[in-house]
């Protein structure tokens, strides 16, 4: 099955299931809005390529991507699953960490990588998960809303969601 994307979004599929979504960015360029997916069972491998954040907040392009992250795991994992962020990219589930996301840039381009094992990895924790192609359209989706809300209301709203999902608690002044 294919992901459906919202419009904001390319879907690049990467056919080599050997090759990181990084490498398919190198051969192949990219531009702002492309997702680069490796179909994957056991993987969940995709890089958001998004314009370079401009601003005082360093990494509001990771912060963004995490929380949405969160949120969409929050939707498709069995209830009452807990999640958890931990800096600067691990993502807490029912206590075990999995470093989730990478980050790099590309002239004025930054590229997030997420990277979840899900077999085995997050199944041996949360039991039944959603098709990689159902992930991949949750995160888009929930990763479109915070950008959007960080478009109109600034970072404010993206630094309470961390800190509300915060392994340990932050203090958000």
């Amino acid at each position: 099955m294919k992901p459906i994307l919202p419009p904001a979004f390319e879907l690049i599929v990467v056919e080599d299931t050997a090759m990181s979504p990084l490498d398919a960015i190198a051969r192949h360029g990219a531009d702002d809005g492309d997702v680069f997916w490796v179909e994957r069972a056991d993987r969940f491998r995709a890089a958001f390529v998004v314009e370079a954040q401009a601003g005082p907040e360093p990494g509001a392009a990771s912060d963004l991507m995490m929380v949405a992250l969160v949120d969409a795991l929050g939707a498709l994992v069995p209830p009452r699953t807990p999640l958890h962020l931990h800096r600067p990219a691990i993502l807490l589930v029912d206590g075990a960490p999995f470093e989730v996301l990478s980050v790099s840039s590309r002239d004025d381009l930054s590229i997030l990588l997420l990277d979840l094992p899900l077999q085995p990895g997050l199944a041996e924790v949360v039991g039944d998960l959603p098709e990689p192609p159902r992930l991949l359209e949750v995160v888009a989706r929930h990763f479109l809303w915070w950008v959007r809300r960080c478009e109109d209301e600034g970072m404010e709203p993206v630094a309470r969601a961390w800190a509300g999902r915060a392994a340990t608690p932050v203090i958000v002044r």
